[in-house]
């Protein structure tokens, strides 16, 4: 065997004598003959891997001897014209790959383009241009702050070039201290990035064998964070350097202006706090958007009522037991678990829903009279290999018919059961109970139609229902099972009483795999997990960057009108008028803002809505709310410079300049 690098150092510390010993795999002996590099762990990205046995060798674990043939691109070759000739083999050798006994049939794929990572790059770009529009709004706040900051400098840049500095000089030393600033801010970054990084396997469903991807700040992500450092210094430092080195030392900006100048004066920075807040109002609403999605996929009707459900995954054959041994054990094994105090129901499944193994077996399924199939071959049908007790144990309701019972549990039986899509599809006109079908096309075995039951969410949340094939446990063994243990309370807790009644059965048979039905739930929407979670931590950083530049927009719009207010007040304006006149400014920037914000949220929503499940675009509740808070908080930012302005002596406000 070949073992990983994660085992070489969990279980044997690196042992660099590791090759040439012996290891006991499912109570036969392997020799390691080498460890794989640290970061390698085969093609699939989703479950990690530990050991690999050579093709040879599956007689000898007991595991399902089916394969994928994995070719890489030759260079130079397409990836459809490689497609292409695969699909060419395939139907040479299709009548050998397709025969009867299995049912099953080829398919070419191209790994890099599966659907969960088009999903995944999907998310992936829409938070990073989520993270590039924090930092465009991060480095325009601190933009419009040096701004501010370097016209209160005037007076001093003027002295500076009147005395023979340069402008080039005056402007190197305002870049100087805006990289100082952007430097400043890239340690911190880095520092929350290492801790974060270390959060996000805290955000994911612990799930046997899935395999996160590796999060490290390696040479090349360090190399685009001080890159981005660089670009963000000349972007929010430059044009405010640029534009105070413009002084004429000859000429000083009077302090007092006409009502038109001081409009054009802030006319850029209130577009900017505009933007701001119209920018954060899109982050928090879709960041509700999200979570209200993500809590309807919790509650959704996925078909089967009960969600509290210990899921094992066993595999008998692989550690000795087979035939009729394993059978007589599953058999034992459920009696057993059912006198456990907190389970209510124990059954067996090949597959379950939301499993990470995939979407289950297909086979070819063949109707008499089905004049659309002219080969004969049928069509491909996934199936499930169920313990009599799987409807009840899940709680999905038998529409007609019945259900499995001990008797079809037998070789020689011939029942089957089938999904309400595949009654409405198939046999439209008619009751299918009693028809028969041919697993295997024309010249396959018959099995009668028992019972039809509710369609039932396999994959993911979004796809429509397909007809779904249900086998009676004992007429076909896939070997690897899982058990289905339905319990009172949380399912965690009857983890511990199943694993000793295990081991008093057989002490040799080891659970390949222990989890729960909800956290393979939390799987499915893991990516609108995760995205929630950014896109809220995203949005709150940039709600309160908008409401800091709101705060500063209107504190130094206070400075500034200082002498205005004094002449008001001294000529009777009260305390309210003067509270009123300042916090207009900030609910009429707050109010825009969210007029801004709102069109582009609902249209935000209505594109992401194909790839996150149950995002409703035009939720009042999430929209009105985020709508009410960016308001609300906009308008107490503005209260509190409007209230210094309303307490100023007007005789002191009068001498001031």
């Amino acid at each position: 065997m070949v073992i990983s690098y994660s085992l070489w150092q969990r279980c044997y510390e690196r042992d660099p004598e590791i090759c040439g010993k012996t290891i006991w795999l499912t109570a036969r002996s392997f020799t390691v003959s080498g460890v794989t590099p640290k970061n390698f762990s085969g093609v699939d990205r989703e479950r990690s891997v530990d050991v690999w046995l050579a093709a040879e060798m599956v007689g000898d674990v007991g595991v399902n001897s089916t394969f994928s043939l994995i070719g890489r691109l030759a260079p130079g070759r397409s990836v459809k014209a490689a497609l292409a000739e695969v699909d060419t083999i395939v139907d040479r050798l299709g009548v050998t790959f397709t025969a009867p006994r299995t049912g099953r049939s080829l398919k070419a794929r191209v790994e890099a383009e599966r659907d969960l990572w088009k999903r995944s790059g999907i998310l992936v770009s829409m938070v990073m241009s989520v993270v590039v529009l924090v930092l465009l709004v991060a480095c325009a706040n601190v933009s419009a702050l040096l701004l501010a900051r370097n016209e209160s400098r005037q007076h001093e840049i003027a002295i500076r070039r009147a005395l023979g500095g340069s402008r080039l000089r005056l402007l190197r030393q305002l870049l100087t201290e805006s990289l100082l600033l952007s430097f400043l801010g890239t340690v911190l970054a880095v520092l929350l990035a290492r801790w974060a990084a270390s959060l996000l396997p805290a955000l994911v469903p612990d799930i046997a064998g899935l395999k996160l991807p590796e999060q490290r700040l390696d040479r090349q992500v360090l190399t685009m964070i001080f890159l981005l450092m660089g670009l963000t210094t000349l972007f929010f430092g430059f044009i405010p350097a640029l534009r105070v080195t413009r002084i004429d030392p000859a000429v000083r900006t009077k302090e007092h202006v006409s009502s038109a100048q001081g409009k054009r004066r802030y006319f850029g920075r209130n577009t900017l706090v505009i933007g701001q807040l119209a920018v954060s109002l899109i982050f928090l609403a879709t960041t509700g958007l999200f979570i209200r999605g993500f809590a309807k996929g919790l509650s959704l009707d996925f078909g089967f009522q009960n969600k509290e459900m210990l899921l094992i995954q066993l595999c008998p054959g692989a550690f000795g037991v087979n035939g009729n041994q394993e059978q007589a054990y599953y058999t034992q094994l459920i009696e057993q678990v059912k006198a456990v105090p907190t389970v209510k129901q124990v059954s067996l499944a090949s597959f379950v829903p939301f499993s990470l193994s995939g979407s289950g077996a297909t086979k070819q399924v063949y109707l008499p009279g089905d004049r659309t199939d002219v080969s004969q071959q049928g069509s491909e049908w996934r199936y499930n290999v169920i313990h009599p007790d799987y409807f009840k144990t899940l709680g999905i309701p038998v529409q007609q018919g019945r259900v499995f019972n001990d008797m079809d549990c037998t070789p020689k039986a011939r029942v089957a059961m089938i999904s309400e899509t595949a009654a409405r599809r198939f046999w439209a006109d008619k009751n299918p109970i009693g028809e028969l079908l041919f697993i295997g096309g024309a010249q396959g075995r018959a099995y009668q139609i028992v019972g039809i039951v509710r369609d039932v969410k396999i994959t993911d949340l979004s796809t429509p229902p397909e007809p779904y094939l249900y086998l009676p446990f004992g007429q076909e063994n896939r070997g690897e099972m899982t058990l289905l243990v339905a319990t009172q309370g949380k399912a965690e807790r009857a983890a511990e009483p199943i694993r000793r009644i295990m081991q008093a059965i057989n002490r040799d048979v080891l659970p390949l795999g222990v989890t729960t039905l909800k956290q393979q739930v939390r799987f499915v929407l893991l990516g609108q997990w995760i995205a929630s979670w950014l896109l809220g931590v995203l949005g709150f950083a940039a709600f309160i960057m908008a409401v800091a530049g709101l705060y500063s927009l209107v504190s130094y719009s206070v400075a500034r009108r200082t002498h205005e207010i004094g002449i008001r007040m001294a000529v009777g304006a009260s305390f309210g008028d003067i509270l009123n006149s300042v916090l207009r400014q900030g609910l009429t920037l707050a109010v825009i803002g969210v007029c801004l914000g709102l069109p582009v949220v609902l249209a935000a929503g209505y594109i992401l809505r194909s790839v996150m499940f149950g995002l409703d675009p035009a939720d009042l509740m999430v929209l009105t709310g985020t709508s009410l808070l960016v308001i609300a908080v906009a308008v107490l930012a503005a209260w509190i410079p409007a209230r210094r302005a309303a307490q100023i002596d007007p005789m002191e406000a009068l001498r001031y300049e």
